[in-house]
């Protein structure tokens, strides 16, 4: 790689500001902001389980953090679009939400969740926590943290509810993984979308929620490790081809030379102009809302047992046992 880039790259100036005075009509504070060469793009609303949830975050930037305050002639720098952060993480002991873009009451939040066995939410921290009890936010994320202190992950250091003192807290991955130098950087620079309308003026931007981050950083890494020439499977299960995440990931597995398969109602579609293969079942003006299923058709339902099926022909015509299979397939969505 070019010693330019890699001596840029290492210049790049990441920190963490506590309770920012951000608004120019009151004196309301958030709990943290990323910087990034000192240009906010992020922002973060901590709650402790104890006496609060992710809930309750949400409700605040919601209610109390309006990026266009009523009755004031100016918008909020730090909270409104486009101008603003790029992305807001609303963040409890168990749980984590995000958005792009504040909305007053209307604004929608996201799961930024692991999943925990299946369900949702995330599973407990394996980590145990350091010897002060605090978070590794200020030495994962930068070696600046205002006012000289690491963030305190709770009281005594102790678990949110009753998790105990030997593990650290369920959200744990946020700043050990998520916000930590690498990833992060690498988050704003390649997985970020931004989307424009025919004005050139930006839409809106796509942050990757935690499962389609995860399983694209397990794929291009397991590429990379793995002898050059590997197949892999990669299923997209998109109604119509056109999810804006789905497009975006599709691009970069294709850049490292994996396979796409995807299983549509609608076969002329971005997705399908770059899959390899396109299982096309029925039209999509077939397919109604499924009663007690939000946003879920009966496309959604058939195409499970559609990749049941093809995942077991692939296992019995090429002998691959299922331990194998399961470590070479990913569903991005």
């Amino acid at each position: 790689m070019n010693p330019d880039i890699l001596v840029r790259y290492a210049a790049n100036r990441l920190r963490v500001v506590r309770q920012l005075r951000y608004s120019l009509h009151n004196e309301n504070a958030i709990d943290l902001v990323f910087f990034l060469n000192g240009i906010p793009v992020a922002t973060v609303e901590l709650k402790s389980d104890f006496t609060q949830s992710v809930d309750d975050a949400m409700d605040q930037y919601r209610y109390d953090r309006e990026p266009r305050p009523k009755g004031q002639g100016s918008a909020e720098p730090l909270l409104s679009f486009p101008n603003g952060a790029l992305v807001h993480f609303a963040v409890s002991h168990m749980k984590a939400r995000m958005t792009t873009k504040l909305e007053g009451p209307s604004t929608t939040f996201l799961p930024f969740n692991r999943g925990n066995q299946g369900a949702a939410g995330n599973p407990p921290s394996p980590q145990p926590l350091s010897r002060q009890g605090r978070g590794a936010l200020s030495t994962s994320f930068s070696s600046e943290v205002d006012e000289g202190q690491s963030v305190p992950l709770s009281p005594r250091g102790r678990g949110a509810r009753g998790e105990g003192a030997h593990y650290g807290h369920r959200t744990a991955y946020l700043w050990e993984e998520v916000w930590a130098r690498e990833s992060w950087l690498e988050i704003l620079g390649r997985y970020l979308v931004a989307h424009k309308d025919s004005k050139k003026q930006l839409k809106k931007i796509i942050f990757p929620r935690f499962h389609q981050l995860d399983a694209t950083r397990k794929l291009l890494a397991a590429v990379l490790e793995e002898v050059p020439g590997g197949k892999y499977l990669i299923q997209h299960s998109a109604g119509s081809g056109e999810t804006e995440q789905l497009i975006a990931f599709t691009k970069k597995a294709k850049e490292v030379g994996a396979s796409i398969l995807l299983i549509t109602a609608k076969a002329d579609s971005t997705i399908g102009d770059m899959a390899d293969a396109v299982f096309q079942i029925g039209r999509s003006d077939q397919y109604g809302k499924v009663i007690g299923m939000p946003m879920g058709t009966t496309f959604e339902l058939s195409t499970l047992s559609f990749l049941e099926a093809y995942i077991s022909h692939v296992i019995h015509e090429k002998g691959i046992p299922e331990e194998v299979m399961r470590t070479r397939h990913a569903n991005l969505e």
